[in-house]
């Protein structure tokens, strides 16, 4: 069964920035911190509104971790509960992930900025010959392409999507520019996604020891069916 999870919902980031915020933003300075019964309350009644089928909440506070919860279902159809240790994917948060992966590699050496994409794959192509000439790994990550905002992105989402990789990015050359090259900012997953392809064993093990900081104990890599 595939879940609908909330971790792409406006009401989730609103909800662990209630929980989250220090006092001086969310309360006021003698109102004390919300208690696990107002967590609850708050998290059952966005399940509610939004339709939802579950969602996990964790407050961290000065370094520690004050609370960690789930609520709702994980799996409807086996009436499964969403708790602590359920695994969700976080969507486009792994483009900072991906990043900071490269952001490693510039720092070691093995790639820069200013890098051309066709020379580490060849079979790139976008509409433009210009732009495919110039077209950088800069540019991948500051979505200044000019396709317009999701273009290309039905190839990756909702999955399985029945494209490879490979096809994907021969598939960028039919994908019709909105904006000239570098004028506009508009999101495209497609072209964030490439680099996975040409480093695929440096950005993932780059990325693995990004996922690994002490106070994540359970995580898993990769395309994820949440447990």
């Amino acid at each position: 069964m595939a879940l609908k999870t909330a971790l792409n919902r406006p009401f989730l980031f609103l909800l662990v920035a209630l929980v989250c915020a220090p006092p001086t933003l969310a309360h006021a300075a003698d109102t004390k911190a919300l208690s696990p019964d107002q967590i609850r309350a708050v998290a059952e009644a966005a399940i509610e509104t939004f339709d939802t089928p579950g969602i996990a909440v964790g407050v961290v506070q000065g370094g520690k971790v004050r609370f960690v919860g789930g609520f709702g279902q994980r799996d409807r159809q086996a009436g499964k509960p969403v708790d602590g240790d359920t695994l969700f994917r976080i969507a486009s948060t792994t483009k900072a992930f991906t990043s900071a992966a490269l952001a490693v590699l510039v720092d070691e050496g093995r790639l820069h900025w200013d890098d051309r994409v066709i020379d580490y794959l060849p079979g790139f192509r976008m509409s433009d010959p210009w732009v495919t000439r110039e077209f950088t790994i800069r540019d991948l990550l500051t979505h200044r392409s000019g396709l317009g905002r999701g273009a290309g992105d039905l190839m990756l989402w909702p999955e399985p999507s029945g494209f490879s990789r490979e096809e994907i990015i021969f598939n960028l050359r039919y994908l019709k520019p909105v904006t000239s090259f570098r004028s506009r900012y508009a999101m495209t997953i497609c072209c964030i996604s490439l680099p996975a392809k040409w480093w695929p064993g440096p950005v993932a093990r780059h990325m693995k020891i990004l996922c690994k900081p002490a106070f994540w104990t359970r995580w898993a890599w990769g395309v994820l069916l949440v447990r």
